[in-house]
């Protein structure tokens, strides 16, 4: 009778007692869970795979039941189970016996934080951060707040699904200016910094005769091209932009134009007397391409 006692009331507190909690942090078996998954510490590149502890059975079919939680996929008979937003709900696997097991999994606000910050480190970036343009491009994380600051001023913008802002600027900035931009999605701030640099070059030198024809990208107002050819300088200061276009412009030489051999060197300047670019050109057949050369100097 004693005994019969004693199973009753380890049974009522093994029912009372709730299943233990296991903190997911490498790959387990599906017997370890207790029906029941948190992540709460982040860690990059968190995807953790669970298997049946069955002998030779595989799982054959996984499903969640709220993807912005969590995404499960099955891979080599283990389901793969990769936490992408903060809450709960209930992943369901099916092994090849046709059993199903439903398991709870929580990810944390403390974990999703984790998540957001490494997912922003790694996709946020700023691009046409160049002299004289006065649009920068900004890929992040889509639906979030962002502002960009550079000296004194400051623009503040919204970024839609996309992930993608244009940032229209008010003024032209100083080369080597920097460009701080700030981004803040679900109460997790991030930031990240550019220098305005020279995206201002010269791309080709064609001549003949008594004349070079030198093509050019980015030029901008104010800008100065000095060309040299068989110890002559010719120069020619911009008077409107050209921004994201080619431009070309024609010098009449001194002394004659060498089909073959002759050496050009292009340099533009910015109204500050900084250098954008500088490059060397030898002509072959009467034409040179920037890349036909490796004698670059540029800044």
């Amino acid at each position: 009778m004693k005994k019969i006692i004693w199973m009753f009331l380890l049974c009522f507190v093994l029912l009372i007692i709730p299943s233990k909690t296991l903190y997911a942090d490498e790959s387990f078996a599906i017997s370890k869970l207790n029906h029941s998954l948190v992540f709460d510490k982040y860690k990059e590149d968190c995807l953790y795979a669970i298997y049946s502890d069955k002998e030779d059975v595989e799982f054959v079919k996984g499903e969640s039941s709220n993807n912005k939680v969590v995404t499960v996929e099955i891979e080599d008979g283990e389901l793969n189970v990769e936490p992408v937003g903060k809450g709960t709900c209930n992943v369901t696997v099916t092994d090849e016996d046709g059993s199903t097991e439903v398991i709870k999994v929580t990810v944390t606000e403390n974990y999703y934080k984790g998540y957001i910050e490494d997912e922003l480190d790694q996709v946020t970036y700023i691009d046409r951060h160049w002299y004289g343009s006065r649009k920068l491009f900004i890929h992040t994380l889509s639906n979030c707040k962002g502002s960009i600051k550079i000296g004194k001023d400051t623009y503040k913008f919204t970024i839609g699904s996309s992930g993608e802002k244009y940032v229209k600027l008010k003024k032209t900035y100083k080369l080597n200016q920097k460009v701080y931009l700030m981004i803040e999605k679900d109460g997790v701030k991030f930031t990240t910094w550019e220098e305005i640099s020279s995206n201002t070059y010269s791309v080709r030198v064609k001549g003949s005769k008594k004349k070079l024809k030198v093509y050019f990208l980015n030029l901008h107002k104010g800008d100065v091209i000095t060309v040299k050819h068989r110890g002559k300088t010719y120069t020619k200061k911009i008077k409107k932009n050209y921004d994201c276009k080619k431009k070309a412009f024609t010098f009449r030489t001194r002394k004659k134009v060498r089909k073959n051999g002759d050496e050009i060197k292009v340099t533009i300047k910015n109204k500050s007397k900084k250098k954008l670019d500088s490059n060397y050109y030898t002509l072959r057949n009467g034409s040179c391409d920037r890349d036909d050369d490796d004698d670059d100097d540029q800044p």
